[in-house]
């Protein structure tokens, strides 16, 4: 089978991969794990691989609500060093411009929305056979990432690994390919998932803690509602995008 025929088998399957709730869940602790003791020089360095995609999924987030807003991206920058992570308190950043009142809102708002709403997308289009769609979301936001960043040789250098990788597996067994996509995704959910949990902890943290700017004090600034019920607001949208995706992986088990 020359690598076309296969390439095209490979993507007509109507079920490209399954989620694989063990590899989602024992991913989530090691990311939880890993920022937990990213104070250790070698440990923090993992942290930052680990927490590369869920760190730029959030920024994405803002950036795509200003562009749908009719806003402006200026800048989506990762932040790669420990040393400066600890200096500047962040992981990354997104330079955006708002047109008005709600286009500050939403975009605000996006961020801490977009791990779970990408993870539940994830899981429920795995469940139902068409999680090729969700990659190809995954790759249409690399390409968004590559347009608006100054660190183009970062996306580059993703977009290379993942048209290497694709070239090796689609031209591999099916059974390997199955098996390497389904370890791949399941990864990428459990990522998102450890990024939730670790979210709704940390932000409870810095919310009740005070003295330290956040997206919720950013919409309390916008909105005059206090910063804790932002918290509570994004802490449902999480613990609802994991409730509805265990659901739906136990109900896939369980046909």
């Amino acid at each position: 089978m020359s690598m076309l025929q296969s390439a095209g088998v490979f993507l007509m399957s109507p079920a490209l991969t399954a989620v694989t709730p063990w590899i989602i869940l024992l991913t989530a602790v090691i990311y939880i794990f890993l920022h937990g003791r990213r104070h250790n020089k070698i440990i923090a360095h993992l942290s930052i691989i680990t927490g590369f995609i869920p760190i730029l999924i959030h920024e994405i987030g803002h950036a795509v609500m200003a562009t749908v807003t009719r806003g402006s991206v200026g800048n989506i920058y990762m932040v790669l060093t420990p040393d400066r992570q600890m200096r500047e308190g962040r992981q990354g950043f997104a330079e955006t411009g708002s047109r008005n009142w709600l286009s500050s809102v939403l975009i605000t708002f996006a961020g801490y929305s977009f791990p779970p709403l990408f993870f539940i997308a994830g899981v429920f289009l795995a469940v139902q056979g068409y999680s090729i769609i969700f990659i190809g979301i995954l790759i249409l936001m690399f390409l968004y990432y590559l347009w608006h960043t100054s660190q183009k040789w970062l996306p580059i250098l993703i977009i290379i690994l993942l048209i290497i990788g694709s070239f090796s597996i689609i031209t591999s067994s099916s059974g390997f390919a199955a098996g390497s996509i389904n370890t791949f995704y399941s990864i990428i959910l459990g990522l998102l998932l450890g990024e939730m949990i670790q979210s709704i902890i940390i932000t409870a943290k810095i919310n009740f803690k005070g003295g330290i700017e956040w997206d919720g004090t950013a919409m309390r600034q916008l909105t005059y509602i206090p910063a804790t019920i932002w918290w509570f607001v994004w802490a449902v949208i999480s613990i609802w995008s994991m409730y509805q995706s265990f659901q739906l992986v136990t109900h896939a088990l369980n046909l």
